[in-house]
């Protein structure tokens, strides 16, 4: 089973297509992790998908600015993956 830190590490290297893959992996048996939701909308590949993340993780926490400024970023048409990440 890949870790969150292994998923991660391949996202920043550039390799997206294999961190995406881990972190759903890692997500069938821990849902309910908002870094990994958080992590998961910077590699998907759809607006629509990385909606569903970022909402995933204010139903977790509903203070989370990163994930409310994504979302809000998402819906006005400005976002950026690189804002999320950093």
């Amino acid at each position: 089973m890949p870790t969150l830190d292994e998923a991660v590490e391949y996202i920043r290297m550039g390799d997206k297509e294999t961190g995406r893959q881990m972190l759903e992996e890692i997500l069938e048996t821990d849902e309910n992790n908002e870094e990994i939701w958080l992590w998961l909308s910077s590699v998907v590949e759809t607006d629509e998908d990385r909606e569903i993340c970022l909402e995933n993780v204010l139903a977790l926490d509903p203070d989370n600015i990163v994930a409310q400024k994504g979302l809000e970023a998402l819906q006005s048409g400005t976002f950026n993956v690189n804002d999320l990440l950093s």
